[in-house]
């Protein structure tokens, strides 16, 4: 019940840098879940402008990449891949 004055502000935020947004959250949120949920936006938005990191380095060095494998090389290493290809 401490808490009680806190969670009528924080529903309102302001949109995303996204089209859409998503629903406001149900008003009963800690601040960790509040941060959690911000935190998860940023991450959406940041994939949805493409300002991630993998296409980038696709661009830079294509030939490093076989077509899909992109994860994989980065699940089972490097080395691995390497020796298929030799």
């Amino acid at each position: 019940a401490p808490d009680a004055e806190k969670i009528t502000a924080p529903v309102t935020e302001p949109p995303a840098e996204g089209a859409e947004q998503l629903p406001s959250p149900p008003s009963g949120m800690s601040k960790k879940q509040r941060k959690y949920l911000r935190h998860k936006q940023v991450r959406r938005d940041i994939l949805r402008n493409g300002r991630q990191k993998l296409p980038l380095f696709r661009q830079v060095f294509p030939l490093l990449w076989p077509e899909d494998h992109t994860f994989r090389l980065m699940k089972i290493g490097i080395f691995r891949d390497a020796e298929a290809f030799v």
